[in-house]
């Protein structure tokens, strides 16, 4: 007995040696990425080939991918002999294609055998792509958005079957009934809510019953760059162009570019138009109570008073923080030793507050006829790790120093000009004109109000001009990658 357990034991060490290389076999390989092809602008047409009417299964993820989330996906159906489809991408003997079928878009992976390629590789960008991307850039840079569908709301029970559903803080799913080229059809814009949202565009049939929007979608979501976060903060929208539904996206990270994309009769969400804004010189006045004050700054001929870094003994202090307002420790800032940078935690926020003092300098700030000891400061608030990270705050000011070479930030005078002078600004100089002291806030974001200067008095402070230095146009232009 003993002797044959022996024996068996031998027989199945042999055995799982044996099956050892087709274990390694069944590892992932290095081709398969995380999402297939994302991105991809191109394919290369190709045919099933075969005996007559053989048919070819596809299959809803790769056999060698182990990731349960993929393999969760179901088989998207059947080829036969002679289909003709897109080749998209291959990997460890097995391709990934598209057929185009009477009625939708069909996926998946496929035995590499089976298909021939017919043609060079070939872009996917629809034939009418560059009259629609002037078009878009028409009509934005004619001050007008881009017009949605009327979107209604509906239950998430109709479309949970199908995989569609809103997050549990997410905003209710809606939907707009449009057509394609005599095709009625129905677009929904769901919101994954979470702690961020992630407002996706999917296509279904008109009764909604049944997904038209291919298996792969998020793979060639224009905004996909392959990385494992990629909708992470991503909004789309379904807007009208010449009367052909496109699905509007950009990435909420605020990257600055946006995408337009082709929603198709066959429900197919093709990548079309890349759209980004270009800073134009345009240096007007938008309103005044100095003329004369206006234009200086127009023709550059503000004098800027000479600022300097802090003497030794000169530094920042806020003596009563915001509750939310954690300080931290120096040890974290070595750099700050010397007291001109203060370091906070916004437990509110979840997010990491700086205020370091720019420059210094000897300024009759509030035009009283005598020059004090006065800083500028910059405020960040920022680098959130909470919702999607995108919070951010900023703000540039002046402030004065008590006797002791001390700027507290939470004194009665400095409050005040914190409180009364704008957020949202990037650069400050403190400048004169005709023996008047004034400060000069620029903007680099926003074109509306890009150019301000204010006067400073012993009561508060008062907006002298406000000014465009440029205006941002929309270039919309067919996607050349």
């Amino acid at each position: 007995m003993r002797l044959l357990t022996a024996r068996n034991t031998i027989w199945l060490l042999a055995l799982c040696l044996g099956f050892l290389p087709q274990l390694g076999w069944a590892e992932r390989p290095a081709c398969l990425a995380t999402w297939i092809a994302a991105g991809q602008m191109t394919v290369t047409p190709a045919q099933v080939i075969g005996k007559p009417q053989e048919r070819l299964t596809l299959l809803g993820s790769h056999p060698s991918d182990d990731r349960d989330a993929v393999k969760s996906n179901p088989d998207d159906g059947y080829l036969i002999t002679g289909d003709k489809i897109d080749l998209v991408t291959t990997c460890d003997g097995f391709a990934y294609v598209r057929f185009h079928g009477p009625k939708r878009v069909s996926t998946g992976w496929v035995d590499g055998r089976r298909i021939k390629t017919t043609a060079a590789e070939r872009s996917i960008l629809p034939s009418n792509a560059a009259m629609l991307c002037k078009a878009a850039q028409d009509t934005m840079n004619h001050g007008t958005s881009l017009t949605s569908p009327p979107l209604t709301n509906v239950d998430d029970k109709l479309l949970a079957k199908m995989g569609l559903a809103s997050g549990w803080n997410g905003s209710p799913t809606q939907i707009a009934h449009v057509v394609v080229d005599g095709r009625p059809m129905v677009v929904s814009v769901v919101d994954s809510g979470g702690t961020s949202h992630d407002t996706e565009v999917y296509v279904l049939s008109n009764d909604l019953k049944s997904r038209l929007s291919p298996p792969d979608r998020d793979d060639r979501d224009v905004e996909n760059t392959g990385a494992d976060d990629w909708a992470f903060g991503v909004s789309e929208e379904v807007v009208m162009v010449l009367g052909q539904p496109m699905m509007h996206s950009w990435d909420r990270s605020n990257t600055g570019n946006e995408h337009l994309s082709v929603i198709d009769r066959d429900g197919d969400i093709i990548p079309t138009c890349e759209m980004y804004a270009q800073s134009m010189n345009q240096r007007k006045i938008l309103s005044s109570t100095n003329d004369r004050v206006c234009h200086a700054f127009l023709d550059d001929r503000l004098n800027a008073l000479s600022m300097h870094q802090a003497a030794h003994g000169e530094s920042l202090a806020l003596s009563h923080p915001p509750e939310n307002y954690v300080k931290e420790p120096v040890k974290l800032h070595p750099t700050d030793a010397k007291g001109t940078t203060l370091h906070f935690h916004n437990n509110e926020r979840a997010s990491e507050v700086r205020y370091s003092l720019e420059g210094v300098g000897d300024v009759d700030l509030d035009n009283t006829g005598n020059a004090q000891r006065v800083g500028l400061v910059s405020f960040f608030d920022g680098d959130s790790t909470a919702g999607d990270g995108t919070y951010s705050d900023g703000q540039l000011f002046p402030v004065y120093f008590d006797k002791n070479g001390i700027a507290d930030l939470s004194s009665h005078a400095n409050q005040k000009l914190i409180q009364l002078l704008p957020h949202g600004i990037q650069n400050a100089k403190i400048v004169t004109m005709d023996g008047v002291t004034y400060l000069e806030l620029t903007s680099d974001a926003v074109p509306e109000d890009s150019g301000q200067i204010w006067k400073i008095t012993p009561t508060g402070a008062d907006k002298v001009c406000g000014l465009q230095l440029w205006h941002t146009v929309e270039l919309v232009r067919p996607i050349t990658h």
